[in-house]
Parts: C-alpha cells; sequence; structure tokens
C-alpha cells in the first residue's frame, strides 16, 4: 500500500518580506539641504534677510569652511559622531520591516526624520569656531550657523529610488 503524501505551501508573510526587502533595495535616502533651496525674505532685530539665495552655497561653506570662514561641519560630523546610534536604529527599522510590523515606506520615513532632527540639533549645538567681531556686530549673535533660520529650516530628508 502507498501512503498518500500531502504538500502544503505556506507562504506566512515571506512573500511580503521578500517584496519589503526588494522595495527597500531601490531606496536611498538623502539628508541635508536639498537641491534649490532658497531663502526666503526673512526679518529679525530690525533687519531684513536676502531672498532667493541658495542655501547649499552657504551651508558648503559653512561644512567645509573657506578663506574667510571657518570650518563648522554639521552634516559630516552629525553621521561620524553618531555612527553606532544610527547604525542601531536602521538594524531595529529593518527588524520591524522583516517581522511585518513596520513597511519600508514607514521605516525610511522614520529613518529620515530621525537623521534631519540629528543634523538640526548638531546646527544647533556649534559654538566653535566662533563667528567673527564682524558677524556677531552684524547679525546682534555671537551663534554659529544661525541667523534668520533659514538654513536649518532647510535641511530636509527626501527618499529617492536608486537609478541603479
Amino acid at each position: 500500500m502507498t501512503a498518500k503524501i500531502t504538500i502544503e505551501d505556506r507562504d506566512l508573510g515571506m512573500k511580503q518580506i521578500i517584496a519589503e526587502l526588494t522595495t527597500l533595495a531601490k531606496k536611498k535616502i538623502l539628508v541635508g539641504i536639498q537641491e534649490r533651496s532658497k531663502t526666503q525674505v526673512t526679518y529679525k532685530a530690525g533687519r531684513k534677510g536676502e531672498a532667493n539665495v541658495d542655501i547649499g552655497e552657504y551651508a558648503t561653506e559653512n561644512e567645509f569652511g573657506t578663506s574667510k570662514i571657518p570650518q563648522r561641519s554639521f552634516i559630516r560630523s552629525s553621521f561620524d559622531e553618531n555612527l553606532s546610534l544610527i547604525e542601531g536604529f536602521i538594524e531595529k527599522k529593518y527588524t520591524e520591516i522583516i517581522n511585518g510590523s513596520l513597511t519600508t515606506e514607514h521605516a525610511l520615513g522614520q529613518i529620515g526624520r530621525n537623521l534631519e532632527k540629528m543634523v538640526k540639533a548638531k546646527i544647533r549645538q556649534i559654538q566653535l569656531p566662533p563667528n567673527a567681531k564682524r558677524t556677531i556686530e552684524l547679525k546682534g549673535s555671537s551663534k554659529p550657523l544661525i541667523d534668520f533660520g533659514n538654513m536649518i529650516n532647510a535641511v530636509r530628508f527626501i527618499v529617492k529610488t536608486r537609478k541603479n
């Protein structure tokens, strides 16, 4: 007598996990001053901020320094100083994707918001090198990187699809 063999194929969510991981592999998060970010007209202590200035340009000048502006890294240093925290947070989100409690879209949003907050916190934290005396006189503050708030308000994250 031949025994009847029954095979049952149960997915248990594997198709969804593969779909989420496939989506994840096609995405990237960009954090910082996004392309085409321009200043808005702003007023502070009787001063008017200039409109339509490329925020990326002066953010780069501060991030890397120039012959007249000292380096005040706020993007690179945010990531360098917090690498283990960032890796742990990302690993946690990836685990949540795999166990089905979080979609890729939501995980990337949470990661992006977390990184955006981290960069903004770094901008607020930086005290050194101090502003030049003339800069302090002009803006009425010794706080580096923050004057009218255009740069810190321009720090954003975006999720993009990889091209390759």
